[in-house]
């Protein structure tokens, strides 16, 4: 069985290409690499710390 820490970090590694694509594909020429990095950390750890609060609502969903 997988640990909270793996789960975690197979979601953080499975989202992140499409993320960084739809935002490559969006502003692709306004932004730079390690703008879309720095974006796509402080988005994971910002949806991360709002499971652990429980506001995120059950009908959530992010559309590329």
């Amino acid at each position: 069985m997988d640990s909270y820490e793996e789960i975690v970090r197979n979601w953080y590694n499975k989202i992140k290409p499409l993320f960084q694509n739809s935002l490559r594909k969006s502003f692709g020429n306004l932004l730079s690499a390690d703008d879309i990095e720095d974006l796509y950390q402080e988005t994971f750890i910002a949806v991360y710390e709002n499971l652990q609060k429980g506001t995120v609502k059950y009908n959530t969903a992010w559309r590329p």
